[in-house]
């Protein structure tokens, strides 16, 4: 009778240890998960809705503190989701793919709050701009910041089990490398588009901050952790942020502009330029 109770003991090690057989959570384990991913996203959440609303009280009081908290929001928010990309990582952990969740649906709820009625007054409510995009704008300005710094603290282990898997793989170093330099040209290219233009020779400056880094950072991040799928792949990866700006800036209300397709050919050369340079520097290392 001992023999076959240590029989089965060793049996059961040897299931339980078996890396064929998938991995069962518990319960309990699950439970903890969802509400860490909800505790996450209102940690994420609420901070820059709670300074909305205290720049507005300011505002409906009179108070002369309004103008430097109105000034200061943006800055805020954007240092705000930056760090909550990290905050999601290190509550959830480095090897779940789910930590990248909470600061993309907290982007989500935070710009509905900000922008639609009821859940803002109407002299509260942000104004979009005439081509109604403002709130997609913001929207994945905020998700990009969150989305993109978690990206970075997660286990590399995840990303080498990715590139394994080539379906996967293309689509989310598309999503990675697109909200990543979205991220880096929003302002830049924003400006460009608006007719906000740095003097000559600045304005050349202003054109290369605006293409080059997003275009030269994505090929290399799509290089380091993307999957091994070619040259054109690494490509399109650094041009996929740089496209993407374009596309939602190219409708910025600008009575004095003219000239767009000489200024959308050259930002795209700018691009193309480096986004080949970041796969080139890859490969030398």
């Amino acid at each position: 009778m001992h023999t076959v109770n240590s029989s089965s003991c060793r049996l059961f090690r040897a299931q339980s240890t078996d890396p064929g057989k998938p991995k069962i959570y518990p319960i309990q384990s699950k439970s903890r998960l969802a509400l860490d991913l909800v505790c996450v996203a209102l940690l994420v959440f609420l901070p820059p809705l709670i300074f909305e609303e205290y720049t507005y009280y300011l505002y409906s009081i009179r108070s002369s503190q309004f103008f430097n908290f109105s000034g200061e929001r943006v800055w805020f928010d954007i240092i705000w989701f930056a760090l909550s990309g990290l905050i999601s990582v290190l509550i959830i952990g480095r090897k779940r793919w789910i930590a990248v969740i909470p600061s993309l649906v907290s982007a989500a709820f935070f710009t509905i709050f900000v922008y639609a009625q009821p859940f803002c007054f109407q002299s509260e409510c942000y104004i979009s701009s005439t081509d109604g995009l403002g709130p997609l704008r913001d929207f994945l300005l905020f998700a990009s910041l969150g989305f993109v710094t978690s990206n970075a603290a997660l286990s590399n282990n995840l990303f080498d089990s990715l590139g394994k898997n080539t379906k996967l793989a293309i689509p989310y170093t598309l999503l990675v490398t697109g909200l990543f330099g979205y991220a880096l040209s929003f302002f830049p290219l924003l400006h460009i588009f608006a007719g906000v233009s740095a003097p000559y020779p600045l304005n050349y400056l202003q054109w290369f901050i605006a293409v080059g880094p997003p275009a030269f950072l994505g090929s290399l991040w799509a290089a380091e952790r993307g999957p091994k799928f070619g040259s054109w792949f690494k490509f399109c990866s650094g041009m996929s942020g740089v496209s993407l700006g374009l596309i939602l800036a190219i409708d910025v209300p600008c009575a004095v502009c003219s000239g767009y397709n000489m200024t959308i050919g050259s930002l795209l050369l700018v691009g193309s330029l480096f986004s080949l340079y970041g796969h080139w520097a890859w490969m030398e290392t």
